[in-house]
């Protein structure tokens, strides 16, 4: 089974929405994620060496005040995230919830990038 599966989305998505009460911004401390797609497309993106040339997967994710808004996420890989995703362990990468250093939302455009460690 492929490391960046349900298992993995779930635990970011309840990391994520943890963390988003811990935000300087009062709109998105009521934000919530209830759910990111684990089958990104082009499902492509999920190779090894598409992950390791391009650093990133690129998927959909359910947020906002009731969870519900669509917002296209980003998911960067670092050399580090990359062995741990090797090594069957991606879930090690997702952050702390109260480090909000790791995300970046833009409510406007509907976009959120996500910085694994």
């Amino acid at each position: 089974m492929h490391p960046f599966n349900q298992d993995f989305c779930s635990h970011l998505e309840y990391r994520l929405s943890a963390s988003f009460k811990y935000s300087t911004d009062d709109r998105v401390k009521v934000f919530g994620c209830d759910g990111i797609n684990h089958e990104p497309y082009p499902i492509e993106q999920l190779s090894i060496r598409s992950i390791t040339n391009t650093k990133k997967i690129s998927t959909k994710s359910w947020i906002g005040k009731d969870g519900q808004d669509i917002y296209e996420m980003t998911i960067y890989f670092s050399e580090h995230t990359i062995d741990c995703l090797n090594e069957g362990k991606l879930i090690n990468t997702i952050p702390e919830e109260s480090d909000t250093n790791w995300w970046d939302i833009d409510i406007d455009q509907q976009t959120i990038d996500i910085y694994l460690k």
